[in-house]
């Protein structure tokens, strides 16, 4: 199994093996870096081995993965328990590796950024159109929800390359708005 996996800006190509079963031991290429490793399953820990022996577990604590309709990336948010008391948070974006195919996401190399909903409501009113140049921070579009206006602003300068609502539409949360190319 072949993944991209995106942290921030950085992307990781990573290949585990098929299926993944308790008690497996592998290798794991991470961006061309052979790693030994053991899945232990029950705990959802994955256990790297270093070239000297010393193992370090990667625990799971607490995942949220969610996918929109559409798209060919999952997005991961995780609590790691790396052993010794020490947590981190991870925000991550995961999709197959297949040439040819480009996720729709935020990482780099995508050639379009997704602007989705972040509440359910009724789109009150556009305010770009494909093809307009926008400035980070400006006002995108207005959305109805409980009878409050909310605002999407756009994340970063760009061009806005689609939009894919209109006046009067219904939106769920995760529902693309528009998409937009940095600049």
């Amino acid at each position: 199994m072949k993944l991209v996996v995106t942290v921030g800006a950085n992307v990781h190509k990573i290949e585990l093996p098929e299926p993944l079963i308790d008690g497996l031991h592998g290798t794991l290429t991470l961006d061309g870096k052979p790693l030994q490793f053991i899945w232990r399953a029950a705990a959802w820990s994955l256990v790297l081995v270093d070239g000297q022996g010393v193992e370090r577990n990667l625990s799971l604590r607490g995942a949220r993965v969610s996918r929109f309709e559409g798209d060919t990336e999952s997005h991961v948010e995780a609590t790691l328990h790396m052993g010794a008391g020490h947590m981190a948070s991870l925000r991550a974006s995961v999709s197959p590796d297949l040439p040819g195919v480009k996720s729709s996401g935020n990482g780099s190399g995508q050639t379009a950024r997704v602007i989705r909903s972040q509440i359910t409501g009724k789109v009150l009113k556009v305010m770009v159109k494909a093809g307009d140049t926008v400035q980070s921070g400006d006002t995108l579009m207005l959305i109805e929800a409980m009878k409050m206006e909310n605002r999407v602003f756009a994340p970063t300068a760009g061009k806005i390359s689609g939009v894919s609502v209109k006046e009067g539409d219904s939106v769920a949360t995760g529902k693309e708005l528009l998409r937009m190319e940095a600049q």
